[in-house]
């Protein structure tokens, strides 16, 4: 059985078998001493770009829950190896990896959203290490604009008066829009792009990039290794920091439908191969280890 709120559970005299972080709170670090304790790592994203985000690492006790752990979760290879350079490799205890999926609305059969207009796509925060500046520039460069296709960045909040200065000097403000959408809306917003756009500079896993492949939406990804670990050769990848590269990128799919049509059924193809299910089996496996080793 799974309790979500583990200060009530330790009120009511209950003593768990295994308790699993998923954050990094300092009050919950000491909570249920001598029980064994699992930590999910999202990404190490703030202790390896520390600049990149504004309150520098507020990922609150995370070392802290690393050191405690009786075993570690990583939700992709490339985080479970950001974690050993950042803070050295870990051999005395279990660091496993399970991946991410896609809820059952991500999927082949979904209908495309219609704006009015075709759109080049972008899902989620804009945080600096996201790289939104050089998806601006390329779009920009790009054939896209003079092609009538728009750029859409849904999520994220309004644009900030930076991205809108930037839209402007780059003469594309009338054509890159933000919008924020229901949970339900998103798959239609995926499906009816010409292509997803994900430029991040670093990512625990990316699970907009498994949205974008279970609908069917060719995507073009930064070349980072996460990426590749996820999207296979279901997409194309571009230089993070080279505008340039991502313009060829753009002006490449939106020139050559046979491209398109491979990437979409390979994005497809790859979507299959994560599951929760697998993931559950994954962690429940571990689990019943840690309840062994400590019985």
């Amino acid at each position: 059985r799974m309790i979500r709120f583990p200060s009530a559970f330790a009120a009511r005299g209950l003593r768990p078998d295994v308790v699993h972080f998923t954050y990094y709170d300092p009050r919950r670090l000491t909570d249920f001493p001598g029980v064994p304790k699992v930590v999910t790592i999202h990404d190490m994203v703030p202790e390896l770009l520390p600049a990149a985000l504004v309150d520098g690492q507020p990922h609150m006790a995370k070392r802290a829950y690393v050191d405690h752990a009786d075993a570690i979760i990583c939700v992709s290879e490339a985080t479970r190896r950001d974690l050993f350079e950042v803070w050295g490799e870990i051999t005395d205890i279990p660091v496993i990896v399970t991946g991410h999926a896609t809820s059952e609305r991500f999927h082949a059969g979904v209908k495309p959203a219609w704006l009015g207009f075709e759109y080049l796509l972008y899902v989620g925060s804009r945080d600096h290490y996201k790289n939104f500046p050089t998806l601006l520039t390329a779009y920009a460069r790009s054939w896209a604009p003079k092609a009538g296709v728009r750029l859409v960045a849904v999520g994220g909040g309004d644009f900030t008066a930076e991205e809108r200065a930037q839209a402007e000097a780059l003469g594309v403000a009338d054509v890159v829009v933000q919008t924020t959408v229901a949970e339900a809306e998103l798959p239609g917003y995926y499906r009816g792009a010409a292509a997803f756009i994900f430029p991040s500079l670093s990512e625990g896993f990316g699970i907009p990039v498994l949205e974008a492949m279970s609908v069917g939406t060719p995507t073009v990804l930064s070349d980072i290794t996460v990426f590749r670990e996820v999207a296979a050769d279901a997409a194309m990848f571009f230089t993070p920091d080279d505008a340039d590269d991502l313009v060829t990128c753009i002006d490449r799919l939106l020139g050559d439908p046979p491209l398109r049509d491979r990437l979409r059924a390979a994005g497809l193809a790859r979507a299959t191969e994560f599951s929760w299910e697998t993931t559950a089996h994954t962690t429940a496996d571990l689990y019943r280890q840690l309840v062994e080793t400590h019985s």
